[in-house]
């Protein structure tokens, strides 16, 4: 298996800002970030969720179990507010569905 110039370039280019990033955030240390940063990190989480799961929605061979299951996981999280009960919920209205073959 060879490696390209440009995909090596590119591994080591990456590998260097993600060192970086952790260098700074040691080097922080027990500094307090300011408010302004620190309710921009609160939403870090979710966007983040938010783009794992919204690709996975535009498959239109199973948009209906999905977007279903993500309705429910949704309101579970809203209403709950606990993550972990919002995906079991959303994996067993998402596999009832397929089961039941819809």
């Amino acid at each position: 298996m060879t490696v390209s110039r440009e995909h090596l370039a590119l591994i080591v280019v990456l590998a260097i800002l993600i060192y970086l990033t952790r260098i700074v955030g040691l080097l922080l240390g027990a500094r307090q970030v300011p408010p302004v940063v620190a309710r921009a990190l609160h939403y870090v989480p979710i966007a983040a969720f938010t783009a794992l799961i919204v690709p996975g929605l535009a498959v239109p061979v199973e948009i209906a179990p999905r977007l279903v299951a993500a309705v429910c996981t949704g309101a579970v999280a809203l209403r709950l507010g606990k993550l972990w009960a919002a995906l079991l919920v959303g994996m067993a209205v998402y596999w009832g569905l397929r089961a039941a073959g819809v």
